[in-house]
Parts: structure tokens; C-alpha cells; sequence
């Protein structure tokens, strides 16, 4: 059944915009202490430390693990390159995890040397550089349907060699049995920083029978980046058969930053949006706002565009 897909753009392009301030810290700066809700990270350190600035760890998992249930703050002191645990925190167990803020001081690097991070919890990542030198394709940044925002100060750059700058999804991306493990309802993104190859309001999907839907609504705020496409869908380009949906509504919030393309359904016919998409712009510098006629019978493919 063809589904309507209204675009609502309030201002394509504002040459000034005062953006309101969001509570910004300087690079190292937390709300926690390592002594109480903060773990200090390092790749010289050790996983049999306590987390303190002197005895800092040496991997997310054994920080996560630190912080326990009640979350508190990541912070990296000396770079840290994340090569074969990028899965590894969705093994830990749900009801030990809580909401992490991953920071950074003394100029330290957090290199993306695999497929990226998969996050358990309410993640919000701010005041760190970010490189990424994977080869075989773009690693990821995955929300599994928590909320993840990039916070200011957030750069990221990338090796010559690498495949591309980084990749975002709301919901999973190979995530297995994640997603029914640590998932909300909802998928909420915020993005304030930094450099971004695509991103996706919904998850992905794969030949292996393995579907990353969004079970309620996803949501995605844009304030102030340099994104190449922006989808308000999910990405079921791996193994066509399989269907990545978002179940509820999508709402794209767009008042800055720098945007090829904002698509307001999904990468694919595959990947449908069964509720209704709304795409607010105020602000920023976007190429080209479209639909992708995937199929016209394809359910979440609109068949009219208004507003633009």
C-alpha cells in the first residue's frame, strides 16, 4: 500500500542562524570523578587496573564494567584503538550497563581500526578525536535503538587508506540477538560534530536472516556537521530478501551543518517506514532533499512529496 511521505521544510538554506547554546565541556572536562562515576581509559593501560587517572584501563568493556548499572563517564587519556572488541560491550549483560558519556583529555585519539562500536546503553560522545583507518568499508558508530548523540567538540578524520568516514545507525547493524537484549522502543539520534559518511535513522539488514528493525519511533536532530546522506529509513542493501523496518514514525530535525542529500525514506524497497516521516529543516546547507522511488507499491515509499 503506498504510504505518504510529507516533507515539511520550513527554510532550505539561512545564510545567519543563532543556534541556542547547548552546555558545552572543554576537552577532559566530566561531571564525574574516576574515584566515583568515572572510569579513565588508555591503550597503555591495563584491564587488571582500577580505572583511576593513575591506573587507567585498557579497553570499553572493562570501563563499562567499572561503571556498572549506574553508568557514569569514559574518559580517554592516551589514545586507544579499538581493533577486535567492537561487539564485544552487547556482551555484557542488560541490567549491568546504564547510560556512558565518553570524553577525552590530552589531545587522545580513539582509532576505529574494525567495524566500529556496537553501544548497550545511552551513549553520549563528546570532546574526542575520532580515526578511522578500517579498510574494508566504513566502521560504524551502532545505537542498537538507545539514544546516542555526538556532542561538540567531536572530530573525526580519517587515513588515506581508509574506506570512508564513519557511519551511524539508530538501530543495529549485524546486531544479532542485541537488539531484543538492550533495545528501547525508540530510536533517537543528536548530532553536534563532527565529520559523518551516512547515517540512518533505522538499522540494517543481512543475508543471514539477521533484521535490525526500530520496534516504535526514530528520530533524528541535526544541529551543526558535515554529513554526506542523511536517511530517515533503515539500510536493507545487504541480502535484498530481508526487511529492516521502522515500525512507528520518523521525524528528520535539521537547523545546521553541511548535507548532500537528505533522503526521507530508506536506502532500499526493503526497508520501509510504516508510519509517517516528517523532515523540519531551519537551517544549514543541504545539496538535494528527495524520495527514493524504491518501489511504487513498496509500503513506507511515498507517493507524493509536499512542501518542497
Amino acid at each position: 500500500m503506498k504510504k505518504l511521505i510529507a516533507l515539511l521544510v520550513a527554510v532550505m538554506m539561512l545564510s545567519t542562524l543563532a543556534l541556542s547554546a547547548l552546555p558545552v565541556y572543554a576537552a577532559g572536562e566530566t561531571d564525574d570523578d574516576a574515584s566515583g562515576n568515572g572510569v579513565y581509559l588508555s591503550g597503555e593501560g591495563s584491564d587488571e587496573n582500577d580505572g583511576s587517572r593513575e591506573n587507567p584501563v585498557a579497553t570499553l568493556v572493562k570501563a563499562y564494567e567499572l561503571l556498572g548499572a549506574e553508568g557514569g563517564t569514559v574518559c580517554l587519556i592516551g589514545d586507544l584503538t579499538i581493533a577486535e572488541e567492537y561487539r564485544a560491550l552487547c556482551d555484557l549483560s542488560a541490567d549491568s550497563v546504564g547510560p556512558v558519556t565518553l570524553t577525552s583529555e590530552n589531545d587522545a585519539t580513539l582509532t576505529l581500526a574494525a567495524e566500529g562500536i556496537w553501544f548497550p546503553s545511552d551513549t553520549v560522545i563528546e570532546s574526542i578525536h575520532l580515526h578511522c583507518t578500517y579498510t574494508e568499508f566504513n566502521s560504524y558508530l551502532v545505537a542498537n535503538c538507545n539514544s546516542l548523540t555526538i556532542g561538540e567538540n567531536v572530530t573525526v578524520t580519517k587515513a588515506e587508506e581508509a574506506d570512508g568516514y564513519p557511519i551511524i545507525y539508530g538501530s543495529g547493524f549485524y546486531s544479532f540477538a542485541y537488539i531484543d537484549k538492550f533495545s528501547n522502543s525508540d530510536a533517537n539520534i543528536t548530532i553536534q560534530s563532527g565529520t559523518w559518511a551516512e547515517v540512518y535513522a533505522g538499522g540494517g539488514a543481512n543475508g543471514w536472516g539477521h533484521v535490525d528493525d526500530v520496534p516504535g519511533n526514530a528520530t533524528v536532530t541535526v544541529t551543526g556537521v558535515t554529513i554526506g546522506t542523511i536517511y530517515g529509513g533503515g539500510n536493507g542493501s545487504v541480502g535484498g530478501e530481508k526487511e529492516v523496518a521502522i515500525e512507528g514514525n520518523v521525524r528528520l530535525d535539521i537547523s545546521g551543518g553541511t548535507i548532500e542529500q537528505v533522503i526521507a525514506n530508506g536506502k532500499t524497497a526493503n526497508a520501509p517506514i510504516k508510519g509517517d516521516v516528517t523532515v523540519r529543516i531551519t537551517g544549514g546547507e543541504i545539496t538535494e532533499i528527495t524520495v527514493l522511488d524504491h518501489d511504487a507499491e513498496a509500503e513506507g515509499v511515498n507517493s507524493a512529496v509536499e512542501g518542497s
